[in-house]
């Protein structure tokens, strides 16, 4: 009878030893899983690493001189080479765009100054913030309708400024591929073409609305998004 309760009482305690190792190993576990999910991935630390370097290391330069916008001025020891790293990071982005949008997505609000840039080969310079980079990057990438469009003048092309480049829009489009995100835009170039005012209709540019539809019907049975519109000039000398 001894011997038997000795044998029912080490049973008892190898149980529970194997239970209590059972419990630590899956807390173990579990800790390692929760501390992986916390660890940000390698894409989350290259994207997040080229936007901070979209950070300007000098100051901003005076634009819009005497009410001319066309005139810009750089402060003295405005360090071009630093700047050259802020446009390879800008270009890195946009070449990457399909994995980049969510981070791009989550910079639009950042105000500290990234760039200038030159807009209409001299037309106008401006300071622009980490956050306009940001979103000139998307607009480059989804307005893939510009290239279909003979523009006449600054106010023609702002005319034709795809309005859901936001926070907003994105965040709650988030789960979109890039492709889905140009048909919308290039849907509502198309409405915009229809709607343009007879002072800008001209014969060579007739052609227009259906080369956006053609556009549009390519693009609808492709698996690759359109490549983006291109990337205004950074600007690093005084005019």
């Amino acid at each position: 009878m001894r011997d038997v309760l000795r044998k029912t009482i080490m049973t008892t305690k190898s149980l529970a030893l194997l239970a209590f190792a059972t419990l630590a190993l899956y807390f173990h576990v579990q800790n390692c899983f929760s501390q992986d999910k916390e660890k940000p991935n390698d894409t989350t630390v290259r994207y997040k690493a080229l936007i901070e370097e979209l950070v300007s290391p000098n100051s901003k330069p005076e634009t819009h001189i005497n009410g001319k916008p066309h005139r810009v001025r750089f402060p003295a020891g405005y360090d071009v080479k630093s700047q050259e790293r802020v446009d390879d990071a800008r270009r890195a982005l946009d070449r990457s765009i399909a994995e980049a949008l969510p981070y791009l997505t989550d910079a639009l609000d950042d105000k500290r100054y990234s760039m200038t840039i030159n807009w209409g080969d001299g037309d106008g310079y401006y300071n622009k913030t980490v956050g306009d980079i940001c979103r000139e990057i998307i607009a480059a990438n989804i307005e893939v309708y510009r290239k279909e469009i003979t523009f006449l003048g600054p106010q023609h092309w702002h005319q034709y400024t795809f309005p859901n480049v936001s926070k907003e829009w994105l965040s709650k489009n988030s789960d979109r591929t890039l492709i889905e995100l140009q048909l919308d835009a290039i849907d509502w170039a198309i409405e915009q073409r229809g709607k343009e005012n007879s002072r800008y209709a001209r014969e060579d540019r007739a052609q227009e609305p259906k080369r956006l539809q053609e556009m549009r019907n390519k693009l609808k049975e492709s698996t690759e998004p359109l490549p983006g519109s291109g990337l205004l000039p950074m600007q690093t000398k005084n005019r």
